[in-house]
């Protein structure tokens, strides 16, 4: 590609790296809500379905954090996609 472009949008990748940020945002907002709902809902609630409700939420919480690193790692993978895309394209102008 001597003189050119890499093929690619510097401006979509960024995008795209946004997005999955915006995403692990949402679920650190999710957890804290469903913990929250969770510890209300105790306030009148004391039984054993209560207590199985909390290991259902448990159990989605730790799926939802669990993703967290591999979509962390995206990110970055993007983020440094981008950066190649960006000092290839400013050294071929």
């Amino acid at each position: 590609m001597a003189g050119g472009r890499v093929n690619g949008s510097p401006e979509a990748l960024e995008k795209m790296a946004k997005n999955i940020s915006k995403f692990i945002e949402a679920q650190g907002r999710l957890v804290a809500s469903l913990n929250s709902d969770y510890r209300s809902a105790g306030q009148e609630w004391k039984d054993s379905k209560y207590q199985q409700l909390g290991a259902i939420i448990n159990d989605a919480c730790r799926v939802i954090n669990n993703s967290t690193p591999t979509l962390t790692r995206c990110v970055s993978g993007i983020q440094s996609m981008k950066r190649a895309m960006d000092d290839y394209n400013s050294s071929n102008l």
